[in-house]
């Protein structure tokens, strides 16, 4: 259903299973943020976007909570990147609020994180390579199942 372009139209990125994966597929945020969908940035500056959100989203020193208020600000407010010093800053968003259309939503399945434990929830749901939505579905047998 979610790959029927008619219906939802996302992309399946497949089954992840047997690689390391990150909340963040930089190759993806980039690709988008340069095309004229995303605003067509230049590499240079996708890229130092995308490590603002990258280090934030990594930055737990202060824990989860804080971690994810600031990427959740980056998502809705854009990032402040300059192509050279001096320049004035420019704002790189990484999802395109006004116009959906314009983003490139996509699914895996069997994602695999890795870091002091390993997990792998069933399904995750991308914008632009950013995860925003993880789907764990419970057999029928699961003690976990309800009618």
């Amino acid at each position: 259903m979610f790959q029927d372009k008619a219906t939802l139209g996302y992309e399946y990125y497949g089954d992840l299973r047997h690689q390391i994966n990150s909340n963040i597929i930089t190759d993806k945020l980039i690709s988008w943020l340069v095309s004229p969908r995303g605003g067509s940035w230049s590499p240079y500056l996708a890229g130092k976007a995308v490590d603002v959100i990258v280090r934030t989203a990594g930055n737990l020193q202060q824990g989860l909570y804080k971690a994810n208020q600031e990427v959740y600000s980056l998502l809705k407010y854009g990032a402040k990147v300059r192509e050279h010093p001096g320049d004035p800053e420019k704002t790189v968003y990484f999802i395109d609020w006004k116009h959906s259309q314009n983003n490139e939503f996509a699914i895996a399945e069997e994602v695999t994180i890795k870091t002091n434990s390993e997990r792998r929830p069933d399904i995750v749901m991308y914008i632009n390579g950013i995860a925003v939505a993880v789907i764990e579905l419970k057999s029928p047998q699961s003690p976990f199942h309800r009618e």
